[in-house]
């Protein structure tokens, strides 16, 4: 995300440049007009969020049966980088996986609870503790909600049959 308005320039320059558009057109203009630049201050803030929500991680889901399976691994375990098996499998790929693993949610319950408010002694503080966690609990939810008919599964093996 943070690269947006570099890869923006670079499509709007290959549109005014190639002369499918005025060649008189400025690449910035273009860009903004065509939406392929934002404001750097909103990037930055997205960027933020994402990073919060995501940490960096790969999310892979597999739809069966009405069902979306989905499971978050780390890029460490790939026995192959991440762009070689995208370039091999695609994003959306047509090759069959399986995901051998261990149900940890099912549905769009996100397992928030009302926090009793209290203010008696040294109960406040750990209430207040309780509140800022939910607060995050909601940010991350805002990334991570689960969807009604989605499984999420602790990946033991992701293969592909030969």
């Amino acid at each position: 995300m943070k690269d947006f308005n570099k890869m923006g320039l670079a499509l709007a320059g290959m549109n005014v440049r190639d002369g499918s558009t005025d060649k008189h057109v400025n690449v910035k203009k273009f860009a903004k007009e065509n939406g392929l630049s934002l404001n750097e201050n909103f990037i930055n803030d997205l960027t933020y969020l994402l990073d919060f929500g995501f940490d960096n991680q790969l999310e892979i889901q597999l739809e069966y049966n009405n069902h979306l399976f989905s499971t978050n691994i780390k890029r460490d375990y790939l026995r192959e980088n991440e762009n070689l098996l995208i370039k091999k499998y695609a994003r959306k790929t047509e090759k069959e996986f399986t995901i051998f693993g261990i149900v940890t949610q099912y549905g769009n319950k996100d397992g928030s609870e009302n926090i009793e408010k209290k203010s008696n002694g040294s109960e406040h503080l750990k209430v207040a503790l309780m509140d800022v966690v939910s607060k995050f609990s909601d940010i991350e939810l805002t990334f991570t909600c689960k969807l009604e008919n989605e499984i999420m599964i602790d990946p033991i093996a992701i293969y592909t049959e030969l």
